[in-house]
């Protein structure tokens, strides 16, 4: 019985050894996901903003087909602009575009029903890094972009 045991213990460690080795490996490459949740922990959004599914995103964004390989978006969940979204783009200058005419469309909607968040929108980051495309509004934009230039 203690053998069983003893094997069965040693068997579950192998096991997790191996998934943990597996994992260090790829979170030492970034992606959307990682880098958007990163932006909003540093620009302390938690409590502030959601993540939305890529179908979704897909939905606001309207991006041409094979222009994004991953995206990942966080938007407010309390009717104020925030937003952080991260997109590994094949074509970032489709992918900015489609930012840029969800942004326009943003500000109009918050110049109706919440004025004071405006001046963010206007002032929103999109900014090609490395591959991806950020996109950034925020109550404090200049940490905002300190951030985004340290991706």
């Amino acid at each position: 019985m203690l053998k069983k045991f003893v094997s069965s213990l040693l068997v579950i460690l192998v096991l997790a050894g191996c998934s943990s080795g597996g994992g260090s490996s790829s979170s030492s490459k970034a992606n959307a996901a990682d880098l958007a949740a990163s932006l909003v922990k540093d620009l302390k959004l938690d409590d502030k903003v959601v993540s939305t599914e890529d179908r979704i995103i897909q939905g606001l964004m309207f991006f041409p087909e094979d222009a994004v390989e991953e995206s990942a978006l966080y938007l407010s969940n309390d009717k104020k602009a925030d937003t952080v979204g991260v997109f590994k783009a094949k074509d970032a200058e489709a992918c900015k575009e489609c930012i840029e005419t969800y942004r326009e469309t943003l500000k109009s909607q918050m110049q109706s029903y919440a004025p004071g968040e405006t001046f963010k929108v206007d002032s929103a980051i999109i900014e090609e890094k490395n591959g991806y495309v950020i996109f950034v509004i925020c109550d404090n934009l200049e940490d905002a972009r300190k951030i985004v230039e340290k991706l």
